[in-house]
């Protein structure tokens, strides 16, 4: 789920906000930097349609 950062801005965080790389934090922020950006990215398009699913839209209203 988006947490608040400090800046108020909403990211994803791993499930469980579980810590994968305890002993390794630029792994860790790579991690968590890839898991938002992937996150908000398939939410973008959940929210905006998907254009590649558009072609048979119109069909749902004429049969």
């Amino acid at each position: 789920m988006a947490k608040p950062s400090p800046d108020g801005v909403h990211r994803f965080l791993a499930p469980a906000n579980q810590i994968d790389f305890p002993e390794d934090p630029t792994a860790q922020k790579k991690l968590n930097e890839a898991w938002n950006f992937n996150l908000t990215g398939f939410t973008d398009q959940g929210i905006t349609g998907n254009p590649w699913n558009m072609s048979n839209f119109l069909r749902r209203w004429i049969s």
